[in-house]
């Protein structure tokens, strides 16, 4: 009881500055959220703060499901106390993360968590994290389904945490009783937060578009963005200010503050649809895999991760994956089937998991990792991934 009372106290602090700081960065409109809990809060995620700019529209504390790389240390202490976060392993089984969330809802709380397990890349709201509508039906809480919109172009997640001001907005879209969510599917609550989370922000900004404002626009599309489409080299692209340069064929690209390419070699005018093309590019280099590899990258730096405690650097090398495995920069072996998930935090940390070692890979340059959590999704469909 003194630690919800300490909890209400920080929130009634902490919100009107995530308020103000939400108005500022990103002149974010939210909608006020009055329905009275148990409440199960679930919103779309685009942006490093979407947790402060979901907090604007629930005047009664949230306990966050996040990731538990944020627990370690002193700032981890500090959020027990403060507002006693729930960790989720990436890339790892969330198992007591759901019982986290049952009991802090049996307790009277109100949970929100990300379902979609990560940040958009392309501005499109990923799929749900399976087995979310069952989850949901469990806990006995009232669903409510909030979405952000223009966040994707505020911050995208590409872009190495640097921020541009336009318009933005939040609210609730659905709110559902637990009783009705009993009385239907596990599979019809999937359907109805796939369907009310959904956000296209290229389709809403091609409709009424709007400018973001920033410097540097184009920098770090490289952490997500791998191969030419007009000559098709890989690892030869390269931003600069609000440029992006292939350094294979010349092909030069300007980033706009609508968040489109312009420029006479443009073959994709949008990330969204480059990325399509990538993703179909990864399946054929996959279908195709000889004994070669696939993709590689030198100097990465390799760590065992501890649950929510500690990671420990093995070392650095190069990173692989192959038709049938995933070589780590130890020289380590890890056949597709025996990955039981794998995530990516920011633009390029790559986390995953087999049954015995939790681990994680990082990169001190600017690449793209994300396309080894694409390949290894090629190889074994039943991975649980995030992206």
């Amino acid at each position: 009881m003194e630690a919800r009372k300490r909890h209400v106290l920080i929130w009634s602090i902490v919100r009107p500055a995530a308020i103000a700081v939400s108005k500022i960065l990103f002149n974010y409109d939210a909608q006020v959220c009055r329905e009275e809990g148990p409440l199960l809060v679930l919103p779309n995620h685009n942006a490093d703060l979407d947790p402060v700019l979901v907090a604007c529209s629930f005047p009664k504390p949230l306990y966050f499901v996040a990731s538990e790389h944020i627990m370690r240390g002193k700032a981890g202490d500090f959020l027990r106390w403060s507002t006693d976060i729930i960790p989720r392993q990436k890339g790892g089984n969330a198992s007591s993360t759901i019982r986290s969330i049952i009991r802090h809802v049996q307790d009277g709380h109100d949970v929100c968590i990300f379902p979609e397990g990560n940040r958009s890349w392309d501005g499109v709201t990923r799929p749900i994290t399976p087995a979310t509508g069952k989850m949901v039906r469990m806990s006995g809480a009232k669903l409510v389904t909030y979405r952000t919109e223009g966040v994707y172009f505020s911050n995208p997640r590409w872009a190495g945490g640097s921020l541009r001001r336009g318009k933005t907005h939040g609210g609730v879209v659905g709110v559902y009783e637990p009783e009705y969510l009993k009385s239907i599917t596990a599979k019809a609550v999937q359907e109805l937060i796939e369907r009310d989370l959904y956000e296209d922000a290229y389709a809403r900004q091609r409709k009424k578009p709007v400018k973001f404002k920033g410097r540097r626009l184009a920098e770090h599309l490289e952490t997500l963005l791998f191969a030419c489409p007009h000559c098709h080299a890989e690892g030869k692209l390269r931003s600069e200010g609000n440029y992006l340069y292939c350094d294979e064929c010349g092909t030069a690209l300007r980033y706009t503050e609508e968040g489109f390419f312009a420029g006479e070699n443009m073959i994709f005018d949008t990330v969204l649809d480059w990325c399509i093309w990538q993703k179909e590019l990864v399946e054929k280099k996959c279908a195709e895999a000889s004994d070669k590899s696939i993709f590689s990258d030198s100097g990465l730096k390799l760590f065992e991760v501890s649950t929510a405690e500690s990671e420990k650097l093995i070392c650095e090398g190069e990173l692989s994956v192959f038709g049938d495995r995933l070589v780590l920069p130890d020289g380590t072996e890890i056949k597709h089937g025996e990955i039981s998930g794998m995530s990516v935090r920011g633009p390029q940390d790559l986390y995953f998991s087999t049954k015995s070692q939790n681990y994680l890979i990082t990169s001190d340059k600017i690449c793209c990792i994300s396309k080894y959590l694409t390949a290894c999704k090629v190889f074994d469909k039943s991975l649980i991934y995030g992206i």
